[in-house]
C-alpha cells in the first residue's frame, strides 16, 4: 500500500531572502498516511487501510502559497480495478450522459434567450444532477466499455441522493447484442433524501445475465418511480476479487 507521488512545485524566486517550501499534507482519510518525505513533492506515502484519501501538496515562498489536491483510492486486498470513473476533471463527464431528467425550457421575457433546466454538471470530483418530476431520468456510461464479465466483479457507486428515490437500478446491455432484449438489470436500495455520502455495492457475480462483453452500464435512479431533487455522484467503479 505504498504509492509514489509525482507532484512539482515551483517559484519565481520573489523574495529572493526566502527560500521555497514544499510540503505534503493529508486532509482526509480513514488510516493514517506516512510520507518517506514530507518536504518532497516526489516522495512515497504508505497508507494504514483501504479507503479513500486526500492529499495536498503546499508551496510557500514565505510570502505566499498555493496547493493543489491529490485523491487516492486505496483497494482492499486482492481487488483490482476493472473500471472506473472519478469525475475529478471539470466539465468532464468522462463519457457518461444523463437523459430524460425533466427538462423544462421556457422563454425568458426579459432577454433574448431560452432558459433550460435542471441542471448537469461536473466539478471537483462530482457529477450533479438535478432530476424534476420524472420516472425516466438515467445516467448512461459510454458504449463500447468492452469489459470481460467474470464471477467476483462488483459495482460500486459512492453518491449522495438527495432525491426522493428509495431505489436505483443499474441496467447493462452485452455485445455484441443491442436492443432492449439485450439489457439486463438489477434493483439495490438507497437512502432517499440523504445528507451523507455513501457507497452502495452490487454484487454482479449474482445478477442474471453477466457474462460475456458488457458494452453499456446505465443507473436509472428511481428505479421507474417519479423522483425530484439533486444527485451527486463521486464515482462509478466495476471492481474484482481474487481468490
Amino acid at each position: 500500500d505504498t504509492v509514489r507521488l509525482k507532484g512539482s512545485v515551483s517559484d519565481d524566486r520573489k523574495p529572493k531572502t526566502k527560500g521555497l517550501q514544499r510540503k505534503w499534507e493529508v486532509l482526509e482519510g480513514p488510516g493514517l498516511v506516512r510520507f518517506s518525505d514530507s518536504s518532497s513533492p516526489t516522495s512515497e506515502a504508505m497508507f494504514s487501510t483501504p479507503g479513500e484519501y486526500m492529499l495536498r501538496l503546499k508551496g510557500h515562498d514565505g510570502e505566499l502559497w498555493t496547493s493543489d489536491l491529490l485523491y487516492v483510492a486505496v483497494l482492499a486486498s486482492k481487488t483490482t480495478l476493472v473500471k472506473g470513473w472519478e469525475f475529478n476533471g471539470t466539465l468532464d463527464k468522462e463519457g457518461w450522459t444523463e437523459a430524460s431528467v425533466g427538462e423544462t425550457g421556457w422563454p425568458d421575457p426579459n432577454h433574448a434567450i431560452f432558459s433550460v433546466a435542471p441542471v448537469k454538471y461536473v466539478t471537483g470530483g462530482y457529477y450533479i444532477v438535478v432530476v424534476k418530476d420524472t420516472a425516466k431520468a438515467k445516467l448512461v456510461s459510454p458504449s463500447k466499455l468492452g469489459i470481460s464479465a467474470r464471477k467476483g466483479q462488483y459495482l460500486e457507486v459512492s453518491m449522495q441522493n438527495h432525491t426522493s428515490a428509495k431505489q436505483m437500478k443499474l441496467s447493462f446491455i452485452a455485445a455484441p447484442d443491442a436492443g432492449g432484449d439485450a439489457a439486463k438489470s438489477v434493483a439495490f436500495d438507497v437512502i432517499p433524501n440523504d445528507k451523507q455520502v455513501r457507497v452502495y455495492r452490487v454484487d454482479m457475480s449474482k445478477v442474471a445475465g453477466w457474462e460475456g462483453t458488457i458494452d453499456q452500464l446505465r443507473l436509472e435512479p428511481g428505479a421507474g418511480e417519479a423522483i425530484t431533487g439533486t444527485m451527486r455522484v463521486d464515482y462509478v467503479r466495476l471492481l474484482e476479487r481474487s481468490k
